[in-house]
C-alpha cells in the first residue's frame, strides 16, 4: 500500500499543491513554519478522518476559504483508488471513492491506512488518559475499520445517558436521600429510573464490545510495544503495558493482570458497576464507569513511564508505540502501511537515530519531514521535496535561503537603494555597516554619529517606509525613531519596543515644549549647536533651561571651540565673546567657559 499523487486545495497553508510519489523514502525539507506537516497532515486525515494536531475541522481550512479539498491516489496490490475529502467547517464532510459519492465519510476508512509519528505523541507517555485511550481507538479501527461505528455509537448513547442524568438531577437527588415527593414527582422519578436502565442496558452492550477489542488489541500490541522499545534504546529498559478499568474491582485486577473476559461477562460487571455507582452518578450528573474511563499504564523497568521517565525515555516509548502499531498492522494485513515520520530525527541521539533508519528502511512507503536534510540518515535516503512558504518543488528554490527570522539573504533588507521592497512599501535607506542606531549588539556606550541625512533601518532587517520620525510602517510595524540629521547622540540600550531610552526622552520633550520653544529649537538644531555650560561636564542637547542649573545660556558647539583653539582668533563669526554670557550673568570666557 502507498500514496502514488497527493493533491490538496485550500487545505491549511496550501492554495493548491500536487505532489507526486514514489515507493520507498520520500523526504519533505524546509525550515520551520513552511507547511511540511501540513502535507503529512492530509494523508493521515484520509486515513483516520481526524487530526493529529487539532480536534475540529476549523483550522484545517485556508483562512478566507470555505472548504478544503484532499485527494489521494492509493495504490495497494497493483489496483489504484482514488479518494477524495470535502471539508466544511461546520457541517458534515463529503467523501467520494473513484468516482462514486461514499453515504458516509467513514466507508472511506481502510483504503489507505497510515502509522504517523509527529512531537504530539509525547502526550501518549505524558499526557492525560484520552491521548491513550484515542490511540488504542485509532489503530483498533486502522486494524479493523467496523469498529469506527462501534465508537460513534458509544458516543451517541454516553451523550443521552448524561443529559438524561443531569436534567433529572433535582427530582433523582430529592427522592434518593429521603424527601417528600409530590405524586407528580414521583411519577417523573419512577419514569426517569426506568429510562435510565434502558440507557445502561445499550452502553453495557456497546462498551462491553468496545473494551473487550480494545483488550485484544492491546494483548497483540505489547509483543510489539517491547521489541521495538529494545531495539530503539539498545535494550536499557522493559517496556510494558496495563489496562486499567473502571469496571469493579474484582474484574479489575484480572484485566490489569493480561486477562481478556469474554464479552458476555464484561457486559455483566457493567450492570453491576452501574447499580453500584448509581449514587455517585446522580450526585455529578455524569456517568463514570466505562470506555471512557479507562486507562492504559505506560511502565519503563518497576515505574510508570509518566513522571518518572527522561525526556528521551519518553520520546523512546512514544516511538515505540508507533513503530509497534506498524508491525502489527503489516502482520494483519500481509502489508505496510505508509509510515510518516513529522520531525522525528531533530530530537534524537545520532546511535537512536540510525537504529530508527534500520528499522524502517524495509517499509515500502516512508514520509519524512525535516527541518534539515542533514538530520535524516544515509540509509533513508531517496527522493526529496523542498517546501518553501508553502510551495512544494522537487528542487531547491533559485533564490537564496531563507533566515531564521523569516527574511532571505540578498533581500531589499541588504540593499543600500532607495526602492521600495519587493513585499512592503519601503523608501529609507539602510544605515552602513557597523552604524546601525538602537541594535543591542552595538549599544554599549559606543557613540554613534549620524550625518549627511543617513536613516536607521527597520527593527525587523528591512528597511521601513518613510513614515516620519515616531510613526510607525503600515506594512512592516516598525516604531523605530528615526535620528535626525545632524544630531549627535550616545548609542543606548533599546527598549523592548526597539526604541532608544533617549530618543523616547527626546519625543516626549518635543510633545510637550510650546510650539514657539520648538520652532528656536528646530532653528538652532540646523545651525550651530549651543549647550549650556555652566557647570563643566553639563550637557543639555535642547536650548532652553539646563535641568541641573537652570542656567539658560548657550554654549560653544564643538566645532566652534575647536577652531577657537587652533588660534583663529574671535569665536568665527559667531560675536564677541560678552554675547555668549548666560542669561543669569555668568561670565564666559573665549573657550565658552564659565
Amino acid at each position: 500500500m502507498r500514496l502514488r499523487h497527493l493533491s490538496l486545495r485550500d487545505f491549511r497553508s496550501y492554495s493548491e499543491a500536487e505532489v507526486d510519489l514514489t515507493e520507498g523514502v520520500t523526504t519533505f525539507v524546509g525550515l520551520n513554519g513552511q507547511g511540511k506537516t501540513n502535507l503529512v497532515e492530509a494523508a493521515g486525515y484520509l486515513a483516520s478522518l481526524g487530526s493529529h494536531r487539532v480536534s475540529n475541522d476549523a483550522p484545517l481550512v485556508r483562512f478566507g476559504a470555505e472548504r478544503a479539498f484532499v485527494r489521494a491516489a492509493v495504490v495497494r496490490d497493483s489496483r489504484e483508488t482514488v479518494l477524495e475529502l470535502e471539508i466544511v467547517p461546520g457541517r458534515a464532510n463529503r467523501a467520494r471513492v473513484g468516482r462514486s459519492a461514499a453515504t458516509r465519510p467513514r466507508d472511506i476508512l481502510g483504503t489507505l491506512r497510515t502509522v504517523l509519528f509527529a512531537p504530539e505523541d509525547l502526550a501518549l507517555v505524558k499526557g492525560d488518559p484520552g491521548e491513550r485511550r484515542r490511540f488504542l481507538d485509532e489503530l483498533l479501527v486502522a486494524r479493523q475499520p467496523r469498529w469506527a461505528g462501534a465508537r460513534s455509537d458509544y458516543d451517541k448513547i454516553l451523550k443521552q445517558r448524561n443529559a438524561l442524568l443531569r436534567s433529572a438531577q433535582p427530582v433523582l437527588r430529592k427522592g434518593s436521600r429521603g424527601g417528600t415527593l409530590t405524586p407528580e414527582e414521583a411519577v417523573s422519578r419512577e419514569t426517569t429510573l426506568d429510562t435510565l436502565v434502558e440507557w445502561n442496558t445499550h452502553l453495557a452492550a456497546v462498551g462491553a464490545s468496545l473494551v473487550y477489542a480494545r483488550l485484544r488489541l492491546l494483548r497483540d500490541l505489547a509483543p510489539h510495544v517491547a521489541s521495538s522499545y529494545d531495539e530503539v534504546s539498545a535494550g536499557r529498559s522493559e517496556a510494558r503495558l496495563t489496562y486499567v478499568s473502571s469496571l469493579p474491582e474484582a474484574v479489575a485486577h484480572r484485566i490489569a493482570d493480561g486477562e481478556v473476559p469474554e464479552r458476555e461477562e464484561l457486559e455483566k460487571a457493567f450492570h453491576q458497576a452501574f447499580e453500584e455507582m448509581r449514587q455517585r452518578e446522580i450526585d455529578r450528573g455524569v456517568t463514570l464507569v466505562g470506555p471512557h474511563r479507562d486507562d492504559v499504564t505506560l511502565t519503563l523497568g518497576e515505574l510508570p513511564a509518566k513522571g518518572y521517565a527522561s525526556h528521551g525515555e519518553s520520546w523512546s516509548f512514544a516511538l515505540a508505540l508507533r513503530l509497534a502499531a506498524f508491525h502489527l498492522l503489516r502482520n494483519d494485513l500481509k502489508t505496510d502501511p505508509v509510515l510518516v515520520l513529522d520531525d522525528v530525527f531533530a530530537e534524537l541521539d545520532a546511535g537512536r537515530r540510525e537504529r530508527l533508519a534500520a528499522m524502517v528502511a524495509d517499509a515500502e512507503q516512508v514520509l519524512i519531514t525535516a527541518a534539515v536534510a542533514e538530520d535524516v540518515p544515509d540509509a533513508l535516503s531517496g527522493r526529496t521535496y523542498y517546501v518553501t512558504k508553502g510551495s512544494v518543488s522537487a528542487e531547491e528554490a533559485d533564490a537564496a535561503p531563507l533566515t531564521e527570522s523569516g527574511t532571505t539573504s540578498g533581500s531589499p533588507a541588504d540593499a543600500t537603494s532607495d526602492d521600495g521592497g519587493a513585499d512592503h512599501d519601503c523608501r529609507r535607506r539602510r544605515q552602513p555597516r557597523g552604524r546601525v542606531h538602537g541594535r543591542p549588539d552595538d549599544a554599549r556606550g559606543t557613540r554613534r554619529e549620524f550625518g549627511g541625512g543617513t536613516r536607521d533601518v527597520c527593527c525587523r532587517g528591512r528597511p521601513p517606509d518613510g513614515s516620519p520620525s515616531g510613526v510607525g510602517s503600515r506594512s512592516t510595524g516598525c516604531r523605530r525613531t528615526r535620528v535626525p540629521s545632524g544630531v549627535s547622540t550616545h548609542a543606548s540600550k533599546p527598549t523592548r519596543h526597539g526604541h532608544t531610552r533617549r530618543a523616547q526622552r527626546t519625543r516626549r520633550t518635543q510633545r510637550s515644549r510650546p510650539a514657539a520653544a520648538r520652532q528656536q529649537h528646530e532653528a538652532t538644531a540646523r545651525g550651530p549647536r549651543m549647550e549650556c555650560r555652566c557647570r563643566r561636564g553639563h550637557r543639555d542637547v535642547t536650548v532652553g533651561r539646563s535641568r541641573r542649573t537652570g542656567c539658560r545660556g548657550p554654549r560653544l558647539s564643538r566645532q566652534l571651540r575647536e577652531r577657537n583653539s587652533h588660534g583663529t582668533g574671535g569665536v568665527d563669526g559667531v560675536g564677541d565673546p560678552a554675547d555668549l554670557a548666560c542669561v543669569d550673568d555668568h561670565p564666559v570666557d573665549r573657550a565658552g567657559r564659565r
